[in-house]
């Protein structure tokens, strides 16, 4: 709360009530400021959403309770603590009313920045939900650490029929789709005396590895992901039904961006000549993660079965070759030589 009124004293505020002095500050450019300080309003109220639960256990714990409800007699509070918590995150929900009124009421040719804060605003309880969701999640693998991870993209909940199972039974799975990977997660039973839910880690799909096949005959709601280059037979595909159209829809269109993003970004590191080791940003840290991943060699395997990959083989071997100077990727004097 006080990194919150700290921003919103010293930053926000003075720099929103600027578009209501005239001169060259327009009203209708006030949306400028919500683009501006989009990142740090996001970061700020996605913690305070992911930590309000933790505060509100505290305040309904029996002994808090009653110290509380003195706090609130002693200084003759008209509401219980517990509904001034709230006030920031009805605050975003306010912000979002304003821009709209604001857009409502502006000319289209100058609403594009009203409409660019709004889309920051909407956006901040999205980031919110995904983090608190986010923070559910136990069990990863030790190669796969949450650092490696990047973005949550989307989060939600699906029916799933997955691959290889002899028994083809439909099983609920929250699903989170992150920068690199699609991560499979069980939800599992809240303990007595606790409130939280969680996620077991169950699976993942590297998104380099996977294609889509959007349509599945006899269902609208449903849509498939696969390994490899050619589509194989129902038995080895990952099936998942969404809610509704317009869920499958919006994650079919993001896996696909988010796959287009993960080529380009490996693609282009072959391009950087200067560099011969990776960096410890968390850029490199990913696509240091999809290398190790894919690139992982067993000799007794032939060697071209490792780049049966969306992307061109031939087009990664300086990078690969980088990982294995940078002692990062330990491989095979063999294969070493043969990448040279």
């Amino acid at each position: 709360l006080s990194d919150i009124c700290h921003f919103h004293e010293n930053f926000f505020e003075p720099e929103i009530c600027k578009y209501a002095s005239g001169g060259d500050f327009l009203p209708e450019d006030v949306g400028h400021c919500f683009v501006s300080f989009g990142d740090r309003l996001a970061s700020l109220y996605v913690e305070y959403c992911v930590n309000k639960e933790d505060s509100m256990q505290i305040l309904v714990a029996d002994m808090a309770e009653n110290f509380f409800g003195k706090l609130q007699l002693r200084y003759q509070l008209s509401e219980p603590l517990q509904s001034f918590l709230i006030k920031p995150v009805q605050r975003i929900t306010k912000y979002q009313l304003l821009l709209k009124e604001l857009r409502d009421c502006c000319d289209k040719s100058s609403a594009g920045e009203l409409s660019e804060g709004l889309d920051v605003m909407i956006s901040v309880p999205k980031k919110a939900n995904e983090a608190i969701h986010l923070r559910m999640l136990q069990g990863l693998p030790d190669d796969l650490p949450m650092s490696c991870l990047g973005d949550v993209v989307l989060q939600d909940q699906f029916t799933v029929w997955e691959p290889k199972q002899l028994i083809k039974k439909s099983r609920e799975r929250r699903v989170f789709l992150f920068d690199i990977c699609l991560v499979l997660a069980k939800e599992c039973p809240v303990n007595p005396g606790e409130s939280k839910m969680k996620y077991q880690f169950k699976s993942r799909f590297l998104l380099a590895d996977l294609n889509i096949t959007e349509h599945i005959e006899g269902d609208q709601c449903k849509f498939a992901l696969w390994a490899g280059r050619v589509p194989p037979v129902s038995d080895y595909r990952l099936v998942l039904k969404a809610s509704n159209l317009e869920v499958k829809q919006t994650w079919v269109r993001a896996i696909r961006e988010a796959m287009r993003e993960r080529m380009f970004s490996v693609q282009s590191l072959h391009q950087d000549a200067a560099s011969t080791k990776i960096s410890a940003d968390p850029v490199s840290a990913l696509d240091a993660y999809y290398i190790r991943e894919n690139y992982q060699v067993r000799v007794h395997y032939p060697i071209p079965l490792y780049f049966l990959l969306a992307i061109s083989h031939t087009r990664m071997m300086g990078k690969v070759y980088k990982c294995i100077n940078s002692e990062r990727m330990p491989v095979d004097s063999q294969v070493q030589n043969w990448l040279k």
